[in-house]
C-alpha cells in the first residue's frame, strides 16, 4: 500500500513541476492524451494429463491512458494509468517519468521516474508477448543517462540506476543496467543489455546479458531474435538458466499481417515446475506460435494466435485468442 500511494505523489509531483517549471505552466497546446483498448475471447486445452482440463472466456484485458506533456523541444513528461485484465479490476500508475534532452549541450539524455527499463528488447509480432518479456521485463523507480554520440550515427549507450522491486527486504541503490544500441532506420536494430541486481536476501548477486536483433529483409520479412542467459544466480556461477526468442512476420495484403515465433526456456531448476496462472513462464520447455493481424479500421484491429507450449511435467498446452484492439 506505501509503494503504491508513493507512486501515485510521484505521478502529481512530475505533472506539477512540469506545469509550473521555467516561468510558468505550459500552454495547453503542449499536451496530448491517447491510449488503447483491448478485449479478447481465450480457450486452452491439455493434453496428456489426467484428467484433461479447458477453459474459456472473455476478458477486457487492456485500458491504458497515456498522458505526455511536453515543456519544450528539450524537456517532457509522460505518465501512463492502465487497467490489465486481473482478479483485482484496479486502475495503476504504470509509468511516470521526466525526460531532458541535451544536458549542458551534449548529447545525453536524463530520464528520472517509473518506467520500463532498457533491459531486452521484447518486439512481438503477435498478440501475446514472448517469454523474454514474461522473464525479464523490468518496470521500476530508475534513473537513466543515454549518450548518443554525433560522430557515430544509430548509435546510443545508457547507464540505468534502479531499484529491484522483486527485492523489498533490501534497501540500497546498487542495481544497475548497461545498454548499447546500434541501428538503421527501417533496415535493422541490434541491443546489447546487462543487468546486474541484488540477489534475494542482498548478499549476492543476479548477473544477466541479452542479445537483441532485428532485421527488415528484401521481402520485407522482419525478423526478430532475442537471447537472454543469466550468467550468475546467487554466487552460482556459471548458472545454465536462459531464454530466446525467433519470429517473423509478413504483410501479404495490406490491411493482413501473419506472424510466426518459437521460443525456449532453460529455467536451471531441478525437477519439473508446474503451471501458475501467475508466473506465465512457468514450467514451459519450448513454445510454437502462429498468428494475425487484421485492420478492420483506421487504429481498429482483430488480433488471432494459436499457440502449443510443451510443458516439463510432459504434457502439451494448447491455447488460442481472438483480440479486438482499438487505439485512440
Amino acid at each position: 500500500m506505501k509503494r503504491c500511494k508513493a507512486l501515485y505523489v510521484m505521478f502529481i509531483l512530475i505533472f506539477t513541476a512540469i506545469f509550473f517549471c521555467f516561468n510558468g505552466p505550459i500552454q495547453a497546446k503542449n499536451l496530448e492524451w491517447s491510449g488503447c483498448i483491448e478485449a479478447d475471447i481465450f480457450g486452452s486445452e491439455q493434453k496428456s494429463r489426467a484428467p484433461e482440463e479447458s477453459e474459456s472466456g472473455i476478458v477486457l484485458d487492456t485500458l491504458e491512458i497515456v498522458l505526455d506533456a511536453e515543456l519544450n523541444e528539450n524537456v517532457s513528461a509522460m505518465a501512463i494509468i492502465k487497467y490489465d485484465g486481473g482478479d483485482d479490476d484496479k486502475m495503476i500508475l504504470d509509468e511516470a517519468n521526466v525526460t531532458m534532452k541535451n544536458l549542458s549541450a551534449a548529447p545525453v539524455t536524463l530520464t528520472v521516474g517509473k518506467y520500463v527499463l532498457p533491459f531486452g528488447v521484447f518486439e512481438s509480432p503477435l498478440v501475446n508477448d514472448p517469454i523474454t518479456k514474461d522473464k525479464y521485463e523490468i518496470n521500476a523507480a530508475a534513473v537513466s543517462f543515454t549518450y548518443a554520440p554525433a560522430e557515430v550515427q544509430g548509435l546510443e549507450v545508457s547507464f540505468t540506476l534502479y531499484d529491484d522491486p522483486e527485492n523489498e527486504g533490501v534497501k540500497d541503490l546498487t542495481d544497475y543496467i548497461l545498454n548499447a544500441t546500434m541501428s538503421q532506420e527501417e533496415l535493422y536494430s541490434f541491443t546489447v543489455c546487462y543487468n546486474s541486481a541484488k540477489a534475494e536476501g542482498g548478499y549476492d548477486r543476479d548477473d544477466t546479458l541479452g542479445v537483441s536483433l532485428n532485421v527488415v529483409t528484401a521481402q520485407n520479412v522482419i525478423i526478430d531474435a532475442e537471447y537472454i542467459t543469466a550468467l550468475e544466480r546467487e554466487g552460482d556461477n556459471p548458472s545454465k538458466e536462459y531464454v530466446y526468442s525467433l519470429s517473423a512476420d509478413y504483410q501479404v495484403l495490406p490491411a493482413l499481417t501473419l506472424a510466426a515465433r518459437y521460443e525456449e526456456v532453460e529455467d536451471d531448476n531441478e525437477g519439473n515446475q508446474k503451471t501458475d496462472e501467475d508466473d506465465p513462464v512457468a514450467g514451459v520447455d519450448n513454445r510454437y506460435s502462429l498468428g494475425g493481424t487484421y485492420e478492420l479500421y483506421e487504429n481498429v484491429a482483430l488480433n488471432a494466435e494459436y499457440r502449443i507450449s510443451n510443458l516439463e511435467a510432459e504434457y502439451t498446452l494448447k491455447e488460442w485468442i481472438l483480440r479486438l484492439s482499438m487505439e485512440f
